[in-house]
C-alpha cells in the first residue's frame, strides 16, 4: 500500500506518521495486527518512508494469511489512533533523567551521523535546490523531530492519507475475486470512519522549482569517522527533458550506466577502480526515477588527503592507517618551524594549489582527489575518450555496449524471477505516485500504468537497431554535458557533493546526548522530570496493554508447515564417481536459467599444517580474484567481458563451517556459483572447469583487488554492528580459524601484508589453486534446472571435464560436512576475554551482544530440540512479544532479539540502537529469567503467534528459482537428501510442547542469565567506553575491572595480528 508523500521541513513528519499507523487503530488495539500476520504465517508487518513516496507492506504465505491481515492492515493505515501515548513513545519525549528519547527519534539519531544519509541528503539539495521535497530529510533529524506535534501528524494523515492517494499492489497467487471483496469492504468501511476520498493537498501536483541560480552546486560534507583515509564523491543532475514516464530514455541510459560500470572491463571501471594506485573502491552510474529524474554518478572509497590536524585526532580515536600517524607526528613537529607550510582549509585537508600533497608530480598516489576540479577533469577525459571512440565506430567499445544492452535484457527477467513482487511494484510505482505531476500527460494523455512493463522491454527491444552515434548523442548530452559544465563553472552543471571523513567530528560529538540531557536536567528541574518520567510511564502502560481473552479467541488457528503452499522442488543426490569428477546434487525447480554451483572444502585434511595455515588468510583475496583476473594467458578484461556475454551470473565467495557439527577441522567452503541461459550449457561447465583449473594471478591484479579490498574493509569498519560482529568472532573462535582469518581485524593487516610483498602473494594463491583442484580436496557441484535433460547435460560435460583433469576419485564433500555430533573440544579463542566494551568512532548509538554456548551434542541435531529452542526464541522476540515490549517499548534501544545459533551453539541476545545499557539488558534478563515461570509471557496464543511466523521464514527460503538452490544446498549440507527429508523435518515445528519449551528454556536459554556463562560485548562510541564497560558489569553483577576496554579499534587490529603470529609460530 503506496501513498505519495512529501516534507516541507525536517521534522520527519511523514515518516512518524508511518510508525504511528502500526501503534493501533479505530477498531483494534496496539499489537492485534502483529499478532495476527504472525498467526497467519506473514513476515509480520512493515514500512519505509522514501522522499516522495510511503509503502506499507506485509508478505504472506499463502491466500489465507493474506486475506486474514489486509482487512486489520488497511484499518491500521488508513483509521489509525494516532494516540498521544504513542506519540510520546514512538516519536519523542523527555524521560525523568533529561534525556531525549523515542523510537523515531533514537533511530534517526544513529542515521544522521551515517556516510551515505549524510551525502544522499546534500546530493539531493545541491541538485534540486534547498526548497524542494527532495531537499528535506524525510525521517527528521533529531533535533527538528523535538518540534514536531501530534496534531500535525493528525491533520497531515486526514489531508493525504485518502483513497485516492492511496495505490494497492497485491503480487503472487490468489483468487482474485475474493481478494477484490476483501479489499473493497475494507476500503468501504475506512471510508465509512470518516476517510476522505479527496486528497485535498495532494504531493507532487505542481512542478518541483526551479533550481535557484544561487543554489551551490559544488558542496562539500563531513561525516564522523576515526579512519580518515576515504571519503565519496558523487555527481547528480536532473535529466535535461526527461520526464519520469520517458521509459526508453530512461531504459537506454540504464543501458549506458551499465556499459560504463557495470564491469570489472567497463571503461570508467577500468579508469577509476581498477588502475593502480586505485582512485576508487567502486563506481556506479545510476537513474534515479523522482518527479524530475536525476542521473547519480558516485566513487566510493576515494583516497582522502586528510590535514594534521585530522590525522593527530584520527590517531587519538585509534583510527587511520600506521603510514599516516607517522606522519602526522612528522607533520605536528615540523609544522612548529616550517613557515610555508601549506594552510589547513576548513574541509579537513591539506590546501595544496596544485590538488597534490607531493612536489613528485609523478606520484600519482598523493593526489588530493578531493581538490579542485581534479577528480571530474578525469572523469571528463574519460568520458570525452569513450564518446569519441563511439562516434569513430569502434568496434570494441560498440560491442561492448551491445553485450550491456542484451545484460540489462538478462538481468530484467533475473530480477522478475529472484524477486517478482518487488520487480512489478519498482516497475510501476513511480508511474502512480507522480499520476497527477505535470509532466505525466504525453499529447493530452496518462500513459497506461500497466503498459509500462511491457514497455521496458519493447524499449530494449529498439535500442538494440540503434547506431553508435545515438549512443554517443546521449552520453554527450546527458553526462558529458552537465560534467563539462561543472568543470567549467558554466550554468547548468551537474552538482558535486564530496564526503570527507573527520575525526575531529568525532571527538566534537562525543557524550552529545549525555550532555543535552545534564542541560535538560538542570533547566527543568527535579519536579519537572518527575513530571515528565510520570508521563511516560502512563503513556508505556497505556500502550502495552494487551489483547483480553475475547479478542484472542477471534484469531485463527495458526498456520502449519504443512498448510502453507510451497514452490514445487526436488533434489537427489549422485555420489562421487570412483574414476574421478564431482559428487553432484541434482534440484529440480521451475527457472529460465540453469544454475551450476561447484564446492570445494577447504579444512585441515585439505590444507595440513602450518603450510595450510599460513594459506587460510589468502582465501577471501582468492575468491574476489577467481571470476576477475587471467585464465589460461587471456587478460583478465577479456575474462570478464565473455562470462559478461556468455552467463548470467557469475561470483565466488567463502564459507566458514562448524568445529561442533562437522567432523573436519577449520572447515571452510569456497564456492563457484554460475548460472546461464538454458541455451548456453557448454559454456556454462566451460567457464566453471577453466575458472577453478586455469586460473592466473598477475601482480597488477592482485595489486588491485587487494587495494579495493583493503579500502572496503575501512568503509565496513565505521558500523558499529560490523564491528560488534568482528570483536565477536575474535571472542568466540580461535586465532587459526576461518572466522578470525576472514574477519575484518584479520584481513586489513593482512591485505597489506599481501601488497608489500606481491611475488610472495601471487605464489600463494597458485598454491591454493593448485590444492582447490587437487583429487585429495573433496568437492560437489549443485546443478539446478527445470527438466531433467537439462539437469542430466550439465552433468555430463562437468563429469567429463573433472576427469580430463583428474582420473582419480575424491572424497565426498556433503559427507565430511554433514552435521553430526563430535566429540571435538572447542578450541580457545583468539581473545580469552569474557566481557568487553570497545570504540567505534562516528557512531552516536550502542550495540549490544550478550551469548551463551550450550552443552553438547549441540540441539541442532535433535528435531524436537531443535524445533523447541527455536520457537522458544520466537516467541520472546517477535515485535509485541515480551523483549519488543521491555525494550523497544519503553524507549530503551531501538530492538532487542534472542535466537538460536546453530553452527557455534549458541543462544545469543542482541540489542541493537541501544540508549541505555544497564537498562537494557536488566530489562532483557529480567524476560529470560520470568519466560520459565511467568505463564502471562508466554501463553499458548503468544506461542502459536510464534509457530505461524517461523512458517513463513520456512516458506519464504524456498520462494523463487534462485532461493530454493540455495535451500537445497543448505539441507543437503545438513545431511538431508531429498525434498522429503527437509518437509519431514520442518513438520516438526507443528509438534513442539509446552513441556519441550519448558525443556528448552531450563537446558539452553537460562544460560543466557549466568553471568558466568555468556559472552557480553558492547560497541559504542570511544568517549563512552568507559561508562558502557561500568553499566556491563553492573548488568552483570561484576566489578568494571572484569570489562575489558579497548576505546580505539588500532588496538584490536595490533592484538589480533599478534595472536595470530604467535599461533603460527607455534605450529613450527
Amino acid at each position: 500500500m503506496v501513498f505519495a508523500t512529501e516534507a516541507s521541513n525536517d521534522k520527519g513528519l511523514v515518516h512518524c506518521l508511518e510508525h504511528l499507523c502500526f501503534m493501533g487503530s479505530s477498531k483494534y488495539k496496539k499489537g492485534h495486527l502483529d499478532f495476527l500476520a504472525q498467526r497467519c504465517g506473514c513476515e509480520g508487518t512493515n514500512a519505509y518512508t522514501e522522499a516522495d513516496h510511503t509503502c506499507f507492506e506485509f508478505t504472506a504465505a499463502g491466500e489465507t494469511g493474506l486475506l486474514a491481515v489486509l482487512p486489520v492492515f488497511i484499518d491500521h493505515i488508513l483509521c489509525p489512533s494516532l494516540s498521544e501515548d504513542a506519540f510520546v513513545t514512538e516519536i519523542h519525549h523527555l524521560n525523568g533523567k533529561g534525556e531525549r528519547q523515542g523510537v523515531v527519534f533514537s533511530e534517526m539519531l544513529g542515521r544522521v551521523t551515517d556516510e551515505q544519509e549524510i551525502l544522499d541528503l546534500e546530493l539531493r539539495k545541491a541538485t534540486f535546490g534547498n526548497e524542494s521535497p527532495y531537499s528535506y530529510e524525510h525521517g527528521g533529524m533529531p533535533d527538528e523531530i523535538l518540534k514536531l506535534t501530534r496534531g500535525e501528524i493528525s491533520e497531515y494523515h486526514k489531508q493525504v492519507y485518502t483513497t485516492d492517494n492511496l495505490y494497492v499492489f497485491v503480487t503472487g497467487n490468489f483468487d482474485e475475486s475474493k481478494l477484490l471483496a476483501v479489499l473493497g469492504e475494507s476500503l468501504d468501511a475506512a471510508a465509512a470512519q470518516g476517510v476522505q476520498r479527496h486528497c485535498c493537498k495532494r504531493p507532487f501536483a505542481t512542478s518541483l522549482p526551479a533550481r535557484p541560480s544561487s543554489n551551490a552546486c559544488r558542496r562539500q560534507v563531513h561525516f564522523p569517522s576515526d579512519d580518515v583515509s576515504v571519503g565519496t564523491i558523487a555527481y547528480s543532475h536532473c535529466l535535461d527533458g526527461v520526464c519520469f514516464n520517458d521509459i526508453p530514455t530512461i531504459t537506454a541510459l540504464d543501458v549506458l550506466g551499465r556499459f560504463l560500470t557495470g564491469l570489472a572491463s567497463s571503461p570508467l571501471e577500468q579508469a577509476f577502480v581498477q588502475c593502480d594506485p586505485p582512485v576508487a573502491s567502486s563506481v556506479k552510474c545510476d537513474v534515479n526515477i523522482t518527479a524530475d529524474p536525476h542521473l547519480v554518478i558516485e566513487f566510493t572509497g576515494v583516497p582522502f588527503c586528510a590535514s594534521d590536524s585530522e590525522l593527530s585526532a584520527a590517531k587519538k580515536l585509534g583510527g587511520g592507517d600506521d603510514d599516516d600517524s607517522e606522519d602526522a607526528d612528522e607533520n605536528e613537529t615540523d609544522s612548529d618551524n616550517d613557515e610555508h607550510e601549506d594552510a589547513e582549509d576548513d574541509n579537513g585537508r591539506s590546501d595544496a594549489d596544485d590538488g597534490t600533497t607531493s612536489n613528485n608530480d609523478d606520484d600519482t598516489s598523493k593526489i588530493d582527489w578531493f581538490s579542485g576540479e581534479v577528480l571530474v577533469r578525469r572523469l571528463v577525459d574519460e568520458l570525452r575518450r569513450v564518446h569519441k571512440a563511439l562516434l569513430d565506430g569502434d568496434e570494441s567499445t560498440f560491442g561492448q555496449l551491445q553485450r550491456s544492452l542484451k545484460k540489462e535484457s538478462v538481468e530484467r527477467r533475473v530480477e522478475f524471477e529472484d524477486e517478482p513482487n518487488e520487480f512489478v511494484r519498482d516497475s510501476i510505482l513511480e508511474h502512480l505516485i507522480f499520476r497527477h505531476y505535470p509532466s505525466a500527460t504525453r499529447n493530452g494523455s496518462h500513459t497506461g500504468v500497466l503498459q509500462t512493463l511491457p514497455a521496458h522491454a519493447g524499449a530494449l527491444n529498439s535500442l538494440s537497431g540503434k547506431p553508435a552515434s545515438f549512443w554517443a548523442d546521449l552520453l554527450s548530452t546527458h553526462l558529458l554535458g552537465p560534467l563539462v559544465a561543472t568543470l567549467e563553472g558554466t550554468p547548468g552543471g551537474a552538482a558535486e557533493v564530496r564526503s570527507c571523513p573527520s575525526a575531529r567530528l568525532c571527538l566534537q560529538n562525543e557524550r552529545k546526548e549525555e550532555k543535552e540531557a545534564k542541560a535538560n536536567a538542570k533547566k527543568l528541574g527535579k519536579k519537572k522530570l518527575k513530571v515528565l518520567q510520570e508521563r511516560v510511564d502512563a503513556a508505556e502502560e497505556a500502550n502495552g496493554a494487551g489483547l483480553d481473552e475475547q479478542q484472542r479467541a477471534s484469531f485463527p488457528p495458526p498456520a502449519l508447515p504443512s498448510s502453507a503452499p510451497d514452490f514445487a522442488w526436488q533434489m537427489a543426490l549422485t555420489g562421487p564417481p570412483a574414476d574421478g569428477g564431482l559428487e553432484v546434487l541434482e534440484v529440480e525447480v521451475a527457472s529460465c536459467f540453469v544454475e551450476l554451483h561447484v564446492t570445494w572444502l577447504l579444512d585441515s585434511e585439505a590444507m595440513t599444517n602450518r603450510i595450510g595455515a599460513e594459506l587460510r588468510p589468502y582465501l577471501p583475496l582468492f575468491a574476489s580474484l577467481l571470476c576477475e583476473t587471467d585464465i589460461a594467458g587471456e587478460s583478465y578484461r577479456s575474462v570478464v567481458a565473455r562470462l559478461d556475454d556468455e552467463l548470467v551470473s557469475h561470483n565466488a565467495s567463502m564459507e566458514c563451517g562448524s568445529e561442533l557439527l562437522q567432523k573436519s577441522s577449520y572447515p571452510c567452503q569456497l564456492t563457484l556459483k554460475l548460472s546461464a541461459e538454458q541455451d548456453k550449457v557448454a559454456e556454462l561447465v566451460a567457464w566453471a572447469d577453466k575458472l577453478a583449473h586455469e586460473c592466473e594471478f598477475p601482480e597488477e591484479r592482485v595489486l588491485a583487488t587487494a587495494r579495493r579490498m583493503i579500502t572496503g574493509l575501512k568503509e565496513s569498519m565505521r558500523e558499529g554492528e560490523t564491528v560488534l560482529a568482528e570483536v565477536v568472532k575474535s571472542a568466540v573462535h580461535g586465532p587459526l580459524s576461518p572466522q578470525v582469518c576472514f574477519g575484518a581485524f584479520s584481513q586489513r593487516a593482512f591485505l597489506h601484508r599481501c601488497v608489500d610483498n606481491l611475488a610472495a602473494t601471487c605464489q600463494a594463491l597458485g598454491k591454493l589453486r593448485d590444492i582447490l583442484t587437487s583429487p585429495g580436496t573433496a568437492a560437489a557441484a549443485i546443478i539446478s534446472a527445470s527438466t531433467a535433460e537439462l539437469r542430466g547435460a550439465v552433468q555430463q560435460r562437468l563429469q567429463d571435464a573433472w576427469k580430463a583433469r583428474h582420473a582419480t576419485s575424491r572424497r565426498s564433500l556433503l559427507e565430511a560436512v554433514k552435521w553430526t555430533s563430535v566429540s571435538k573440544s572447542r578450541p580457545p579463542p583468539l581473545l580469552p576475554l569474557r566481557h568487553l566494551a570497545v570504540g567505534c568512532a562516528g557512531t552516536d548509538t550502542t550495540t549490544v551482544q550478550l551469548r551463551a554456548d550450550l552443552p553438547m551434542p549441540p540441539p541442532a541435531l535433535d528435531i524436537r530440540k531443535s524445533w523447541s529452542l527455536r520457537l522458544l526464541c520466537e516467541a520472546l522476540s517477535m515485535m509485541e512479544g515480551p523483549l519488543s515490549t521491555a525494550i523497544r517499548g519503553k524507549g530503551l534501544a531501538y530492538g532487542a532479539s534472542v535466537c538460536y545459533d546453530a553452527l557455534a551453539n549458541a543462544v545469543v541476545l542482541e540489542l541493537w540502537e541501544c540508549t541505555n545499557v544497564r537498562k537494557g539488558i536488566e530489562a532483557s534478563m529480567a524476560v529470560l529469567k520470568a519466560a520459565a515461570v511467568d505463564k502471562a509471557m508466554l501463553t499458548r496464543f503468544q506461542v502459536d503467534n510464534a509457530r505461524g511466523s517461523m512458517v513463513f521464514a520456512l516458506k519464504a527460503n524456498r520462494a523463487t528459482p534462485n532461493s530454493v538452490t540455495g535451500a537445497a544446498a543448505s539441507s543437503a549440507a545438513r545431511g538431508w537428501r531429498s525434498a522429503k527429508e527437509v518437509l519431514d523435518w520442518e513438520d516438526g515445528l507443528a509438534l513442539v510442547t509446552e513441556a519441550d519449551l519448558l525443556e528448552a528454556y531450563e537446558t539452553c536459554l537460562s544460560r543466557l542469565c549466568d553471568p558466568a556463562q555468556i559472552v557480553a560485548c558492547v560497541v559504542c562510541d570511544p568517549s563512552d567506553c568507559k561508562k558502557a564497560a561500568k553499566n556491563l558489569a553492573g548488568s552483570l553483577g561484576l566489578e568494571a575491572k572484569q570489562v575489558f576496554v579497548k576505546e580505539t579499534l588500532s588496538d584490536c587490529y595490533e592484538m589480533v595480528h599478534g595472536r595470530i603470529q604467535a599461533a603460527l609460530d607455534a605450529l613450527r
